[in-house]
């Protein structure tokens, strides 16, 4: 299963340590990078496949770039993000290249937030804007926002 919280947090890694002073090498961003942001009680393995599914689905979504995975290791190597993946990560770049959905991200979210809706849901109303948002789709985003006017969320 797919963990949006997950996805977010591994996108804030992927930033993290994509930012390095001037003249510095960069750092080598592998799944062993995010294995620490799974649950710590789960087996070192089972962690490597949590991780590396939610890579794959970043990666399949556009969100990320891989350079592929290590032999015999089933390791990801050269991960970094794409564009549509910062934008994902940081709604307000959308103004740059369309409509101002930042603010308005911004503001659904946080009225996703204090919804008396469970976490999930939550976590998938979000997950829907920001690829809507990323994907540049103002239609995509009307059908988000209202998917949540019809719950009474936002009024």
């Amino acid at each position: 299963m797919i963990d949006a919280e997950l996805l977010l947090r591994i996108l804030h890694r992927i930033d993290q340590l994509s930012e390095r002073p001037a003249g510095s090498p960069a750092k080598r961003i592998t799944t062993e990078s995010f294995v620490d942001l799974v649950i710590p009680a789960q087996p070192r393995a089972e962690a490597w496949g949590q991780v590396n599914r939610h890579l794959e689905f970043l990666a399949q979504e556009g969100l990320i770039s891989t350079a592929g995975q290590e032999a015999f290791s089933e390791k990801y190597h050269g991960i970094s993000m794409t564009a549509k993946g910062q934008v994902y990560l940081q709604p307000e770049l959308a103004q740059f290249t369309g409509p101002v959905w930042g603010q308005v991200v911004t503001i659904i979210e946080q009225h996703i937030h204090e919804a008396p809706v469970p976490r999930e849901q939550k976590q998938s109303w979000i997950h829907k804007l920001r690829e809507a948002v990323a994907d540049q789709s103002a239609q995509l985003v009307t059908q988000v926002i209202f998917e949540i006017l019809r719950t009474g969320l936002l009024r």
